[in-house]
């Protein structure tokens, strides 16, 4: 075997040692790309071939176009991004060197396996390095985005509370406005509390009866009307008696009791 049909098994049989490598790895389907050159110009290339068409694809475009060196490189289909690249020498020996090379002591150098291996160790590495980055910028991101999902909870939450108090108000108002605005009827602000309760009138209200003072049909009425009725020293008599009152609401029976008393008495006379 000529030294030329040497180094292009050797470049057929390291290439595919790489892409069974690489494909162990799991890095998705691989293609190939190889260029040719000779005496330091480019002759041809292979843009992107299948992996698996290597050994034969190469050793035709080495034997056709007749080489001196060819740059060959592994790329990942999906992504394009390139795994391994690499240039075999196909000079002849007696072309470019000595036939013997005086050896350093102690020195007996490397073989293909341990080159291979070397190659295929820091390979390994910066694929974890370039893992560990993305992981890494993944972390960055997922931690902006908690920040940003808490912060979106946070104002989610007030508003869910505010909402609630709201609701719980206005319930409470809407069951009180009704009887508000049957004991504040006769007064000034009843059309509005009629408004804000739903109880408003459909008609327009008449104007001439609304001229004439308000007729009272109910004890609380007749209670408004009399107290319009008093003079500021009876009104802050009134205003006593029903502190009074406030403070201890049995005063209202012994009241009672007293004019129940006087007018038996008048009765009785």
């Amino acid at each position: 075997m000529s030294q030329l049909s040497s180094r292009i098994d050797y470049m057929v049989t390291t290439t595919k040692a790489m892409i069974r490598t690489i494909q162990s790895q799991g890095t998705g389907e691989l293609v190939f790309s190889a260029t040719l050159y000779k005496h330091g110009k480019k002759l041809n290339s292979i843009e992107l071939a299948e992996a698996a068409s290597f050994s034969r694809l190469v050793r035709q475009y080495v034997k056709s176009e007749q080489p001196d060196k060819v740059r060959v490189e592994l790329k990942t289909l999906n992504d394009n991004v390139q795994r391994w690249m690499k240039q075999f020498d196909l000079q002849e020996v007696s072309d470019h060197l000595p036939r013997s090379l005086p050896a350093s002591p102690g020195f007996t150098g490397l073989g293909e396996v341990e080159i291979n291996d070397m190659v295929n160790k820091r390979f390994l590495e910066l694929e974890k390095q370039k893992e560990l980055e993305r992981v890494n910028q993944e972390l960055i991101e997922l931690r902006e985005r908690n920040g940003e999902l808490e912060r979106e909870l946070d104002d989610m939450t007030n508003v869910v509370e505010a909402k609630k108090q709201v609701e719980y108000y206005t319930a409470i108002i809407g069951a009180a406005l009704p009887g508000l605005a049957r004991f504040f009827q006769a007064t000034a602000i009843g059309p509005a509390l009629n408004f804000l309760a739903g109880t408003e009138q459909s008609t327009p209200p008449d104007t001439s009866a609304a001229l004439d003072p308000p007729v009272a049909t109910s004890p609380a009425d007749m209670l408004c009307e009399f107290i319009r009725t008093l003079n500021e020293q009876e009104t802050a008599t009134l205003y006593l008696l029903m502190a009074e009152v406030e403070k201890d609401r049995s005063t209202i029976q012994r009241v009672l009791n007293y004019i129940t008393c006087q007018q038996t008495k008048q009765d009785s006379l």
